[in-house]
């Protein structure tokens, strides 16, 4: 019962609890651009994609296209791995548990003294 209801108060809340969360905002802002290596690390991987269509010989121009996406997806997480852990910062998704779990204890605390 009690969960069910945090669920809803979660659902609710989550934007505002997360956003008065000092840690989760630091690592959010991470994730944007602020420097020319940042923007080094977004446009690798159009320029592995290009560089895969043209020196890949293939004879169906679709093979060529699926081969070029294939490379810039593989280089789009790359250069996420890399920022994230240049930036060593926990996830988001890890410090979101984080706050989930204590704003649960305060939920609880909360619904004991009600």
């Amino acid at each position: 019962m009690i969960e069910d209801d945090f669920e809803h108060y979660w659902l609710k809340n989550r934007k505002s609890l997360l956003a008065e969360n000092k840690e989760y905002c630091e690592i959010e802002e991470s994730y944007r651009m602020h420097s020319g290596f940042d923007w080094l690390l977004w446009a690798l991987p159009a320029v592995a994609g290009l560089l895969a269509y043209r020196f890949v010989s293939l004879q169906s121009e679709i093979l060529k296209w699926l081969v070029s996406a294939l490379a810039v997806v593989v280089v789009f997480l790359l250069c996420v791995w890399i920022k994230s852990t240049i930036s060593g910062l926990r996830s988001l998704d890890e410090v979101e548990k984080e706050i989930k779990a204590q704003a649960f204890e305060e939920f609880k605390r909360k619904s004991n003294h009600s």
